[in-house]
Order: structure tokens, then sequence, then C-alpha cells
């Protein structure tokens, strides 16, 4: 996190990005802060807060992920309920083990599920 590039950045200075950008003027180069629009704030901090979890969860052994996962959600959300304290948010958290909706299929007089057609690229993925 030392080594800076000249380039434009958008990304919320946390403790220890600042701590980094204090020392920018040894190599000379200066940091341009500013403001975050409110409007701004719910893509911002929830991305931030994702590329917190992701560190810490690939960080974590693979064995381990799932209990860890779960312990993080169920944090996180303990403090969300704590701004929103709607009782339907508590039926948000993981539920164990941790699995994936991946698709609602149409049934046939069967009774057998048609599969859809899955596309050849991930539904995550961008191109």
């Amino acid at each position: 996190m030392g080594d800076f590039d000249l380039e434009l950045y958008n990304q919320l200075v946390d403790e220890l990005l600042q701590k980094h950008l204090n020392n920018l003027a040894i190599g000379q180069l200066a940091a341009k802060i500013e403001d975050v629009d409110p409007a701004e704030l719910p893509e911002q901090v929830g991305r931030l807060i994702g590329r917190w979890a992701h560190e810490t969860l690939a960080s974590t052994e693979p064995d381990d992920r799932a209990k860890t996962a779960l312990q993080i959600s169920t944090a996180v959300l303990g403090v969300i309920e704590q701004f929103e304290p709607d009782p339907e948010e508590k039926d948000r958290q993981l539920a164990a083990p941790i699995r994936r909706l991946s698709a609602i299929e149409q049934l046939a007089p069967t009774g057998e599920p048609v599969p859809i057609r899955r596309p050849p690229t991930p539904l995550r993925s961008t191109i």
C-alpha cells in the first residue's frame, strides 16, 4: 500500500491509507482528498466493507471460511440492526450451511424441474 501510482483514485480513506498518504511528500507526491457526497456513501461504504470481508475471508483457511463468513455476517448485521431496528432484518442473517439460490425453475407435469439453460458466462461476471 505504500507505493502509489500517478493515477486517479476513488477510494475511501481509512486510517491505514491515511498513514501512507502522510508520507507522500517524501517522494514529491501529493494526494488530493475530497469530501464524499452523502448520496455516494451507501455504495462507497458498502464496497469498502465488502473489500474488508473479502480480504479477511481470502486470508482464512479454506476449512474455516464458512464459519468465519457466518461470524462476520452476524456481526455486521448486529451493527446494522442498531440503526435499522426492523424485525424483518433478523431474517436476513445467513443460513447455515451457506448456500446460494441458482435458479427458480418451472415444474413439468411429472413434478420434475425443467432446467433453465445457463449462459456460457457466469451471471456475476462482467465483460
